[in-house]
């Protein structure tokens, strides 16, 4: 390919990519021409290089056939792009006597092939023949790179950070640039204020809202793209956070694959020390047929299902409720372990939708009213996410509002707003307790479903033991009485959990098969831990070896 052909192909390239009107490649090919050949046009009375003046180019192109708005129009075009400058138009640039002059800039010489590119690849990569601005908003920085990098096809972007100092039309540039070398664009706007965001994205949506290509607008919030996308062009996405193990601001798969690829690396090594957090959506993976219950407690969870779906789905939809809240709320009651967060979560994945957990101890306050503003935020952060919204140990907050003790005025008037909040809460809620007389009257009102998870019978029991002992890597069950501890060990499943998990990892540290006496007194340490004595384990015929690992005397 000869130079000539290189600049033919560039310049077709650019004026397709990003939409010109014919006017604005007419002018964008006489100042291309002049650049190649400076002896085309007669030199600046002003003495500027590489420049036509606005009278030249004006008169040329109106002799061509264009009406004198349609020119006016394609080189303000270009220089919405920042392909061309029209010299003066900006603060800093210098201002003479005379019709304006007009030039190409450096993104506009590598537009057309003048100058290299900062990176190249004649292959389109996947999503590039979207058209339009994807605004993605929401997640922290690093979640929102990483999703970005998903929507343009490939990871190996240089995404263009917007910087406020450098005003719109560098920006607009940088984005044509990439636009017309890769056909698609990164703009990260997170690190911005407010102010810079408001003054900036706005404009830079407007200039650049032509052409071909994806084009992704990272940002922390989506008010100031808002207009924008009322006018089209723009659709705005929230991106719903994550959390990992370490950090809840950063990336779950950039996490996993750096340590991955280091034998040696821990999430510490990657993740640093997480910050702390009120609350934060998380996606749990949990079936309903994952909690082992009595058969009539399961028809419940299923009576449960259909109520929440016809008041999320069905409801809304009906003439008398458009316009109403219409939310779900569901109070479970039931001793520790029996699965009451458990049932959430299974709530929270049958539904699709993240889970938010409010921590009373973060949003209680001393100080008056802020405790009121901390549920709000907690709140409005799980209605605009979709999220379940679980509150744990309910009755915590709600027994204090009988209490006489110092405070408690404060946390009445937290309580007071709590059950007003309650009532407006478009979401879906789920509270737990496991202690109903303590709750509020005025609470119970508030909740469409009741659910009672009693302690599991002696079926479910045996179910629970198969089913905890194979997951915590138990792969013989063969040795090991399962139906006595069943009828002999009224127990929760959560009970039930720790002690296959204590009994598991105790074998596996003896170097040796899981057998009774290690599961029976793993069993008598979680009844300890429960305030309830360990002797009744101490069952024959492995009573003596049970003593042995419990360290007590027969």
């Amino acid at each position: 390919m000869t130079y000539s052909d290189h600049i033919e192909a560039r310049f077709e390239r650019c004026a397709a990519r990003l939409g010109l009107s014919h006017a604005a490649t007419e002018a964008m090919g006489v100042l291309v021409s002049l650049d190649l050949d400076p002896s085309m046009a007669p030199a600046d009375p002003h003495g500027r290089q590489g420049v036509v003046g606005w009278d030249r180019l004006y008169v040329g192109l109106v002799e061509k056939g264009f009406t004198p708005g349609e020119v006016e129009e394609g080189v303000n075009e270009l220089a919405d792009w920042r392909l061309a400058q029209i010299v003066g138009r900006e603060a800093n640039d210098p201002v003479v006597s005379g019709p304006a002059a007009v030039r190409l800039t450096s993104e506009g010489r590598a537009c057309v092939g003048l100058a290299p590119v900062p990176h190249y690849d004649d292959a389109a990569p996947e999503g590039a023949d979207e058209a339009g601005w994807l605004v993605l908003h929401g997640a922290s920085r690093e979640r929102l790179m990483s999703e970005a990098s998903g929507h343009v096809g490939h990871r190996a972007f240089r995404p263009l950070v917007a910087v406020a100092s450098e005003g719109v039309s560098r920006l607009a540039g940088g984005v044509a640039l990439s636009l017309c070398a890769s056909g698609c664009v990164v703009v990260d706007a997170t690190s911005l204020s407010d102010g810079e965001r408001a003054s900036l994205v706005p404009e830079m949506l407007w200039r650049t809202r032509k052409g071909a290509g994806l084009r992704v607008l990272l940002a922390p919030s989506p008010v100031p793209a808002r207009v924008p996308a009322a006018d089209g062009g723009v659709r705005l996405r929230w991106v719903e956070p994550r959390s990992n193990d370490k950090a809840a601001d950063l990336d779950a798969e950039i996490s996993r694959t750096l340590v991955e690829g280091d034998p040696d690396a821990v999430f510490a090594d990657v993740c640093g020390v997480p910050g702390g957090q009120i609350a934060l959506p998380r996606r749990v993976d949990v079936s309903f047929d994952d909690i082992v219950v009595p058969e009539g407690v399961r028809q419940q969870l299923e009576q449960v299902r259909m109520h929440a779906h016809y008041r999320l789905e069905i409801l809304p939809t009906l003439t008398a409720f458009k316009g109403r809240g219409s939310g779900y709320r569901l109070l479970l009651s039931g001793l520790p372990g029996t699965g009451k967060s458990m049932t959430a979560e299974a709530l929270a994945t049958l539904l699709n939708r993240s889970l938010v957990k409010l921590d009373l101890s973060a949003v209680l306050s001393k100080w008056l009213g802020e405790t009121e503003q901390l549920i709000g935020q907690v709140f409005d952060m799980a209605e605009a996410a979709g999220s379940v919204l679980v509150l744990d140990e309910a009755e915590s907050l709600f027994r204090q509002r009988q209490s006489g003790a110092q405070g408690a005025n404060a946390l009445s008037t937290a309580v007071a707003y709590l059950l007003t909040r309650l009532e407006r809460f478009s979401g879906v809620l789920c509270a737990t307790t496991n202690r109903t007389q303590d709750v509020d009257e005025a609470f119970f009102r508030r909740f469409n479903d009741y659910l009672i998870l009693p302690m599991p019978d002696a079926a479910a029991r045996q179910r629970l033991w198969e089913m905890m002992l194979v997951n915590a890597g138990t792969a013989d069950l063969s040795g090991l009485d399962v139906g006595l501890l069943a009828e002999q060990f009224t127990v929760s499943g959560g009970l039930i959990r720790g002690a296959a998990i204590r009994a598991t990892a105790w074998a596996a540290g003896l170097d040796q098969p899981l057998d009774m006496p290690v599961l029976l007194a793993a069993l008598g340490r979680e009844l300890e831990k429960s305030d309830r004595s360990a002797k009744a384990v101490q069952i024959e015929p492995y009573a003596a070896d049970v003593r042995r690992y419990l360290q007590v005397e027969g």
